[in-house]
């Protein structure tokens, strides 16, 4: 399984995010961790706070979870960072391990 996080990047200014992609091998993990991002998909497939056509935030900000097991693949896209816990949670954890 593998689990890939993009930005589309805002407007500019001094904050804006420049658009990005990191992807995690999940089979990598430990079988502790598999099994915790494993719960968190089916959180997030579960949640009310993304959605795979969400819109971009007025300053263009849109983040976007892509989740590849095998023959499934599940995108989840959030406006904000604050969209969900299930969907934070996952995206923290690309971050955190994306080698």
């Amino acid at each position: 399984m593998k689990i890939t996080a993009q930005t589309q990047g805002g407007l500019g200014g001094p904050l804006a995010l420049r658009p990005f992609a990191r992807s995690l091998d999940v089979d990598a993990l430990t079988a502790e961790e598999q099994a915790q991002i494993r719960t968190l998909i089916v959180a997030a497939l579960q949640g009310g706070g993304v959605s795979p056509t969400a819109e971009a935030t007025p300053d263009g900000m849109l983040r976007r979870l892509i989740v590849e097991d095998g023959d499934v693949s599940h995108t989840f896209t959030a406006p904000d960072a604050d969209a969900d816990p299930a969907f934070v949670t996952l995206w923290n954890w690309v971050h955190r391990k994306a080698r």
